[in-house]
């Protein structure tokens, strides 16, 4: 009987050490994705195999002489299946255990993989809808203002840029108020007209699809900066002054998005500077 207790108690030992070791690969596939492998069948039957063996060597070895099986086959079945199921169901449960692990780890990457390409997806759609309507963009500034007037050499952007800023200094030496009254009133007649209006909806349309998609920060910068250099720098100059007087809406996605990336004196004054600067309040 010393065997056998010695033989359940190195049995018990054993259990305890699988048992931790399986703790130890489920902490370990969330983790670092271990990848766990399904046990082999043939090692599964073989572990079966010894364990009934050594149970039935045990029986055999600790019988009395005088005991007699045929005459006891009950207590033998007792003996025997009292020993080996508990130990057959333990290995089943461990496969079973092991098989399950299996299972959520491919559920989860497969879950992982589904929303990877979900996110793919939806940042191919991103992509086509914008650059369809940057082309768009481009061709209405290429028809409006990046035509060269043949008699001046000078493109109707670039005109309109000019006029925009002429007074830079004159109006930026005046009070905030006033700067704001005077810039106004001379870009009334350049900005506030049907091809401008039709400019800041385009620019604006694809700056709003930036700005509420789902795509990342860093994407979302890195198309905005897409967008400011798809425009020439007369054209960002008419964007910027046209929301800033006639688009509250498109004025503050201007500024959170860093247009229009000018220096101050492209400006039709300084306090329109300060602010796509961040420099006063919204």
């Amino acid at each position: 009987m010393k065997v056998l207790l010695i033989a359940l108690i190195a049995a018990l030992i054993g259990v305890s050490i699988i048992a931790a070791y399986f703790y130890g690969l489920s902490k370990k596939d969330v983790k670092s994705k271990f990848v766990l492998q399904p046990f082999d069948s043939t090692l599964v039957a073989w572990w079966a195999a010894v364990f009934a063996i050594l149970v039935v060597s045990l029986f055999f070895l600790n019988f009395d002489s005088d005991f007699i099986i045929s005459n006891n086959i009950g207590q033998v079945g007792d003996f025997v299946g009292g020993l080996t199921n508990p130990i057959l169901s333990f290995i089943a449960l461990l496969v079973l255990l092991r098989t399950t692990m299996i299972q959520t780890s491919e559920a989860r990457n497969t879950t992982e993989f589904l929303e990877r390409q979900a996110l793919f997806m939806d940042r191919q759609k991103f992509e086509g809808t914008f650059f369809q309507i940057l082309n768009r963009l481009e061709t209405y500034c290429e028809v409006h203002f990046r035509k060269v007037d043949p008699v001046t050499g000078v493109s109707e952007g670039e005109r309109v840029s000019k006029l925009i800023s002429a007074n830079h200094l004159a109006c930026s030496a005046l009070s905030p108020i006033s700067q704001l009254r005077r810039v106004k009133k001379d870009t009334r007649t350049l900005l506030y007209n049907d091809v401008c209006i039709g400019f800041n909806g385009r620019a604006m349309r694809a700056l709003r699809l930036i700005n509420n998609s789902d795509i990342s920060d860093n994407l979302k910068r890195s198309f905005a900066g897409l967008l400011i250099d798809s425009m020439y720098p007369s054209e960002r100059k008419i964007i910027v002054h046209f929301a800033f007087f006639y688009n509250r809406t498109a004025r503050k996605m201007l500024r959170k998005w860093d247009f229009p990336r000018l220096k101050k004196h492209a400006f039709g004054c300084y306090l329109i500077f300060q602010y796509y600067k961040g420099e006063i309040g919204k």
